[in-house]
């Protein structure tokens, strides 16, 4: 055990040894980490679960397949070797808006979450619903419904955890950490309500925190320590009244048991912890995959909360700290965990503590490198980031987002691009897939931003054309089923509206001199008319029954629309059903026809 004693930092002396150094290894080594865990990453939605068991240590960057969709619209994406996931686009997220703004959580929610569901690779299931709600103008704690928003406080994964460290690096110069902790909750309540990503994403950043100001040598499992200490720090959650004033007052309105529940994750992370000092105390003797055993990583129940993988993260940074690129691989083929998170976690702190130059030989082929480095040195330099000359962003809205997508529809490669989030961009290449008839097909077009970060917009398709059904979409309602409607909305385009529900569900329509009448039953009344409000108030989240026979192309036919869905294929009382919003942001449930 004496070669892990001790470690002294970086390649060269702790004084040659920048900030800066520290900052871009951070970032690039959690890049790493993820890239070289995505594969391996045990999700239903990767399709190298089996050949992934047997690929070696010490292999880098692989081209695989993974597949998504889900159930009805599955298909195969090709990711290419050096690609990032989710956890990536999460962290460049965060530092974009600490970067552009002083009032960054408003900057994050507004424009940089709800931008990135039109680009997400591999998004977790509470983030991507709490984007969704931001996108739609709504915090996810205060979602109309009761049990949208109890999944809210029920969310405890990692996706606040590997995301965060961005914070850490950029207060590396203040000695007091309860200004960065309010910073660290402020940003993973954004998402998830439980304290398990919440003290996952705090523990988890204090930790980098520490990494990044350590000079000299670094004691063997100090990270451990470092935990430990951050830990002992949260006696209870840091109040946000300054940032989220509403969500402290849903808390102490709405869930009077929080208190003790924090305290009992308090203690659930301690345990954790507890069990890393352990492992790291063993040395050399210590075997790693047991460790991750006992603190749950390989439990499908447990293995993507946040204290779990934050506390992972912890002991293989301290295991690995004489051997940096060791501990990334070791976490990014901990087959049966969740591998890209936990190496991105790893790498954030070990980057941090070794700088950027023990990647050397290491980082060929990472996708946006030099994106990502600008943007750590960014990070480094508050003087590049000017925020107090920096308002948020405009919030993105959904019209955006479907203005962006039908903008796509019509370029071609090297041409340029306009997104959601304010951003240029120029689109790289167009990728197309095409399965057998019956299944999916996608068109994903690759776009460089024009500050330097790669992303894809993906529109999927699907061959859904049914024997004996007409191959004009608008030419028979009958093969739709029908349409049970009685609503009168009160909306800003009545026209474009009208298209939508004669284009998609063949619904007749008639343009009188007030509204346009849907069906025979559905009138949209123009808010405005003659200069003059409209009689007819806002609807509050109406919601429009269609019944249909032919659901599956409805749905294609949605896609395609200047609709868009905001939950995909589900089934209810043995019948498939999908909710759809119009150009207007109105509800749409279809369901399928009962069957006789």
């Amino acid at each position: 055990m004496d070669r892990y004693a001790s470690v002294m930092i970086g390649r060269t002396s702790p004084l040659e040894l920048s900030v800066e150094n520290r900052i871009v290894g951070s970032m690039v080594a959690g890049a790493v980490g993820d890239a070289l865990g995505w594969p391996q990453e045990m999700r239903p939605t990767n399709s190298n679960t089996r050949t992934s068991r047997s690929v070696p240590t010490g292999t880098g960057f692989r081209e695989w397949q993974r597949r998504t969709g889900g159930r009805f619209y599955n298909r195969v994406e090709r990711v290419q070797a050096g690609e990032y996931s989710d956890d990536t686009q999460l962290t460049l997220c965060t530092a974009r808006s600490l970067i552009r703004s002083s009032l960054w959580w408003i900057d994050f929610t507004h424009s940089e979450l709800p931008a990135w569901t039109v680009y997400q690779r591999g998004a977790g299931r509470s983030t991507l619903r709490a984007a969704n709600a931001w996108l739609s103008g709504t915090a996810p704690w205060s979602l109309a419904s009761p049990k949208d928003k109890e999944e809210y406080w029920q969310a405890g994964g990692n996706g606040a955890a590997m995301r965060i460290h961005p914070h850490s690096l950029a207060w590396m110069e203040s000695n007091e950490f309860m200004p960065l902790g309010i910073e660290l909750a402020t940003n993973a309540l954004t998402t998830h309500g439980h304290p398990r990503a919440i003290i996952g994403a705090i523990v988890h950043g204090f930790v980098v925190w520490r990494a990044v100001q350590k000079q000299g040598t670094l004691a063997y499992g100090e990270p451990v320590t470092w935990a430990l200490e951050g830990l002992e720090l949260l006696t209870e959650m840091p109040s946000v009244e300054s940032t989220w004033p509403d969500w402290q007052f849903v808390l102490k309105s709405t869930r009077p048991g929080y208190e003790s529940l924090w305290a009992s994750v308090r203690e659930e992370m301690l345990v954790l912890l507890k069990l890393c000092q352990d492992g790291v105390r063993q040395g050399a003797l210590a075997v790693d995959s047991d460790v991750l055993r006992r603190l749950g990583c390989f439990d499908r129940g447990t293995g993507g909360a946040g204290t779990v993988s934050a506390a992972a993260a912890v002991f293989l940074a301290s295991r690995f700290a004489p051997e940096p690129l060791h501990g990334l691989r070791e976490a990014a083929f901990a087959i049966g965990a969740d591998t890209d998170t936990i190496a991105s976690m790893t790498g954030s702190i070990l980057g941090a503590i070794h700088g950027r130059d023990h990647l050397d030989g290491f980082v060929d082929g990472l996708q946006d490198l030099d994106y990502l480095t600008d943007i750590a040195r960014r990070l480094a330099d508050p003087e590049r980031q000017d925020k107090a000359s920096h308002e948020p962003r405009p919030s993105v809205t959904k019209s955006a987002l479907v203005k962006t997508r039908d903008s796509l529809k019509s370029r071609l490669e090297e041409q340029p691009v306009a997104l959601p989030d304010r951003r240029g961009g120029m689109v790289i290449e167009i990728l197309r897939t095409t399965g057998q008839p019956g299944t999916t097909s996608s068109t994903s077009w690759r776009i460089k931003t024009d500050d330097g970060q790669t992303i894809y917009i993906t529109s999927v398709q699907r061959d859904a054309k049914e024997s004996g059904k007409p191959d004009n979409a608008a030419a028979d309602i009958g093969h739709r089923g029908t349409a049970r409607v009685g609503v009168k909305l009160a909306v800003v385009e009545p026209a474009r509206m009208a298209k939508f529900f004669h284009d998609v569900f063949g619904l007749a329509t008639k343009e009188a001199s007030t509204h346009v009448n849907i069906g025979g039953v559905l009138a949209l009344v123009a808010k405005e008319f003659d200069g003059q409000p409209s009689l007819v108030p806002d609807a509050q989240e109406p919601l429009i029954f269609i019944e249909t026979d032919a659901i599956e192309r409805i749905f294609n036919l949605v896609l395609s629309s200047d609709g868009r869905i905001i939950q995909g294929m589900d089934r209810r009382e043995n019948r498939r059903f999908f909710i759809c919003e119009d150009p207007g942001g109105n509800r749409v449930e279809v369901i399928e026809k009962r069957s006789t």
